[in-house]
């Protein structure tokens, strides 16, 4: 009879050891919630645009928020509005400032023809060419007129993809906006006598 006294609280609490074993093995890990990280604003296209296309106000839109909730480093709407779009850009793909030409540059791309031109050291400044750089164009002929052509924008800079780090530096392709009224005048300076291209140097006061 003592005996049974003795192992029936013991039978008890191993009952209870094991149940709670069960519940702690059996019970889910419990789940760390992770902080959403905001989605950042972004200025977006509405559409697909091509390269070179004039922007227009129904072109463009914040993804989320207003522009003052999207701070300082996303462009507004109305401040690249009537300005050239320089790479393509998918619908819904983020539109940024160095994606557009300044807008100084819009009255020299609203008349303009598209001209490719032959890469040398001369043409491409070294290799340092970039796209949205305004340059001028001088002819090096000795037998034609030495009239330069100013203030012309970059278009395009094609680099070799395969040259890698040991290239030349020299683009494969550069293609300038030069003046429709211009444009016999220099292809006859690039065809017959080449053509050299500068860059001014701003210094800093």
């Amino acid at each position: 009879m003592k005996l049974l006294w003795f192992l029936v609280p013991l039978l008890v609490l191993i009952g209870i050891g094991w149940f709670t074993l069960w519940k702690l093995w059996s019970a889910a890990e419990p789940t760390v919630q992770k902080p959403v990280e905001p989605t950042p604003i972004q200025l977006v296209a509405t559409r697909e645009l091509e390269s070179f296309t004039k922007l227009k106000r129904a072109d463009l839109k914040l993804s989320s928020g207003t522009p003052e909730s999207a701070g300082p480093s996303v462009p507004t709407v109305e401040e690249l509005e009537g300005r050239y779009l320089l790479v393509k850009v998918d619908d819904g793909g983020e539109v940024k400032r160095e994606m557009v030409a300044p807008r100084e540059a819009s009255p020299l791309l609203s008349d303009a023809v598209a001209v490719g031109i032959q890469p040398t050291s001369l043409t491409s400044i070294g290799g340092q060419l970039q796209v949205g750089d305004i340059v001028d164009v001088v002819p090096s002929g000795t037998n034609q007129s030495r009239e330069p052509f100013e203030n012309v924008m970059v278009l395009k800079v094609v680099n070799d993809a395969k040259a890698g780090d040991k290239g030349s530096g020299i683009p494969v392709g550069i293609t300038l906006a030069i003046p429709r009224a211009s444009r016999d005048r220099f292809a006859a300076a690039a065809a017959n006598a080449g053509i050299v291209v500068t860059r001014k140097i701003l210094v800093a006061n």
